[in-house]
């Protein structure tokens, strides 16, 4: 394994700090793996990347900017690795850029990037840190928990912005319908205001 320069970018913010904390073990894993590792706050990565630029940068939810809209990975040409633990409608400004490659934990969304052309999407497995599935003393109450969302409305929420559907092939139109059924009505808008989207595949 050839040992690769790799800077993990701290999220600017992240409620109850659970990014800074994922950000943290997969530095401490990356080098594990034997790879020389920087962690860096989302203030200080544009000049130490600048200065000493990576072979690669990672973070959750995003990519690092040097100005609004300008991502740092395009300025230095670098790939940045954006690991998703949210739909990745919400990141869609990321598909504009080359340099970025992005981590869903969900198939299904990578299944509907790809729908539209974008191969730069790749499925991230599950994971913790290897101290966490050492055998506790504490007796558990329950052997698994799931946490869930349910949204109410949904397909009625879609029918308010079926209009957009005239941009859309068939098959996109039934991308759509299935994201709104599986997450919210702001997905569609969403993609709807993706410039990389709309470039590619929307005629008006």
């Amino acid at each position: 394994m050839v040992c690769k320069k790799i800077d993990c970018i701290l999220p600017g913010r992240s409620q109850y700090h659970a990014l800074h904390h994922f950000t943290l073990k997969i530095s401490e894993a990356l080098k594990r793996a034997g790879h020389k590792v920087r962690l860096l706050s989302v203030e200080e990565c544009v000049s130490s990347c600048s200065q000493e630029p990576p072979d690669m940068t990672v973070g959750f939810n995003g990519a690092p900017q040097v100005v609004k809209d300008l991502f740092l990975c395009d300025v230095i040409e670098v790939p940045h690795t954006a690991l998703l633990v949210d739909p990745p409608y919400y990141y869609l400004e990321l598909l504009e850029s080359p340099f970025i490659n992005l981590f869903c934990d969900d198939e299904t969304n990578i299944n509907v990037l790809k729908s539209f052309g974008y191969s730069n999407a790749s499925f991230l497995t599950q994971g913790v840190e290897p101290e966490l599935i050492e055998e506790s003393a504490i007796e558990k109450e329950y052997d698994t928990v799931f946490f869930a969302s349910y949204f109410k409305g949904v397909m009625k929420e879609f029918l308010t912005h079926l209009h957009v559907m005239r941009y859309l092939s068939p098959m996109q139109t039934l991308t759509f319908m299935n994201i709104f059924r599986t997450q919210n009505s702001f997905s569609c808008i969403r993609l709807m205001n993706c410039t990389y989207l709309r470039k590619k595949f929307f005629t008006i």
